[in-house]
């Protein structure tokens, strides 16, 4: 028998059903992909929370610290009530005081305070002489006031070699020479020149005739030491805010970009169940086909078998005919034969 729809629709069937299982084969090690990409982009999104809570934390702790040192800044500077009044209306209020301007060597800031001493509080004005009869108003209080200029080079060994920033700080500190500790000191207090003296970088101050002490109370820091901390504490909290903000920018792109590999996943999955389906419907069309073409293929034999023998009995019977034929044509010869 030739080839019919049957055995046609089996070969469309079985070409359906391998299209269907290279798809599904496809879709499943694509998913596998996704869900070590998921991993891998929650173990990210972690890490970046985890170092932006890390860096709020530091930049809180930060904050709170440059919190207190203003407060103790502001309440080692803080100026009377009457002072304040004329700062403003003399338009000084928002000029930086000495304090802000100057930098001082590590391990002298506590002689240069000695020194200094409510000269750190001195306001930094343009020029002096510009403020006219604003410089007789002041009726209570008192007030210092320090012009801007050019810095000149200190001479070597005095105090002023170890302060910059402020023209004014190097006249202020003009006459006091530095040295290391209080022997030193003794040796040249006998040679200072009438207005000269020496400090130790701890903050023994000598005259010719006199000494000056200044310690802070226990656990304190002098406010040159207190003023540098905060320097770099503004620095470093603006530093962690921009690491903050990148930090944050870096959460958000991880997270989004694990929202967008869930998605994926999401319509891969959609994509390999529709597949299975496709899948498990061809191969029950196939099974389907197939069972019909083993039933038509058994008929097809079980006639040919029933042919074969129809044939044969066929066969038989024009032999057994033939010979009764053989036998009669016999019997009549010999019939004739007799009756002659």
């Amino acid at each position: 028998l030739a080839e019919g729809p049957a055995d046609l629709d089996i070969q469309q069937l079985s070409e359906e059903q391998r299209a269907a299982a290279q798809r599904m084969q496809s879709l499943e090690a694509g998913s596998a992909e996704l869900v070590a990409e998921i991993a891998g982009a929650r173990d990210q999104t972690t890490a970046a929370a985890t170092e932006l809570d890390s860096n709020r934390s530091a930049l809180q702790q930060m904050r709170g610290r440059r919190a207190s040192l203003e407060a103790l800044q502001q309440a080692a500077m803080d100026s009377s009530e009457q002072v304040d009044a004329w700062l403003d209306a003399a338009e000084l209020a928002s000029r930086p005081r000495l304090l802000e301007q100057i930098q001082v060597d590590d391990g002298w800031q506590l002689a240069v305070e000695t020194v200094l001493g409510s000269d750190l509080q001195a306001v930094c004005v343009d020029r002096i002489s510009s403020l006219g009869e604003l410089l007789t108003s002041l009726e209570q209080g008192s007030v210092s006031l320090v012009e801007s200029g050019s810095e000149q080079p200190a001479a070597p060994g005095s105090l002023a070699a170890h302060v910059r920033g402020s023209a004014a700080a190097a006249s202020l500190l003009a006459g006091v020479r530095a040295v290391p500790d209080l022997a030193a000191a003794l040796s040249l207090r006998e040679s200072l020149a009438a207005g000269e003296s020496v400090v130790t970088a701890d903050g023994l101050w000598l005259g010719r005739d006199w000494l000056r002490v200044s310690r802070a109370s226990s656990g304190e820091t002098g406010v040159i030491e207190r003023q540098a901390e905060l320097e770099q504490l503004v620095a470093d909290i603006a530093a962690a805010e921009a690491q903050s903000s990148a930090l944050q920018s870096a959460q958000e792109r991880a997270q989004q970009a694990l929202l967008d590999l869930e998605a994926r996943r999401e319509q891969a999955q959609r994509e390999l169940q529709a597949a299975t389906r496709t899948h498990s419907e061809v191969s029950a069309k196939l099974s389907a086909e197939q069972a019909k073409v083993e039933q038509i293929t058994a008929r097809r034999d079980q006639l040919a078998r029933e042919l074969q023998e129809s044939q044969e009995q066929f066969r038989n019977e024009q032999s057994a005919m033939a010979e009764a034929r053989n036998l009669l044509s016999a019997a009549i010869e010999s019939m004739e034969t007799d009756s002659q």
